[in-house]
This record gives structure tokens, sequence and C-alpha cells, in this order.
């Protein structure tokens, strides 16, 4: 069971990505913290489905339709 305390993540990004979170952030009405986690969530779901992409095994399909 998760608990509902915050996690504070400290993150330090170089201007190209500051603009991009601001971009974002604009974009979708959102404050620069609000977008900074967005960014921070949407890239660690893509990692983890490429991870479990990844990891399973390869089924072979030669000689199936």
């Amino acid at each position: 069971m998760q608990s509902n305390r915050d996690i504070k993540v400290v993150v330090y990004v170089n201007d190209a990505e500051y603009a991009e979170l601001q971009r974002i952030a604009t974009a979708h009405r959102l404050s620069s913290s609000a977008a900074a986690r967005y960014c921070f969530n949407t890239t660690a779901k893509d990692f983890n489905r490429k991870r479990r992409a990844t990891d399973r095994p390869t089924v072979s399909t030669e000689g199936r339709r």
C-alpha cells in the first residue's frame, strides 16, 4: 500500500531543458513544478515500458501465420 507522503526530487536541468519545461508548462497551463512532474513521470513511464519490452523473451514467429 502506498503512503500519501510527498517525495521530493531535485533535478538539475540545463538552459535548453528548462526552456522545454517552460514551453510544456505554457502549452498545458501548468506551473513549472507541475510541468517538471509531468516530464519526470512521462520519462519514467517510457523508460519502464521500454525496459519491460526488452526484458521479455523473444518468441520466434517463423512458420506461424
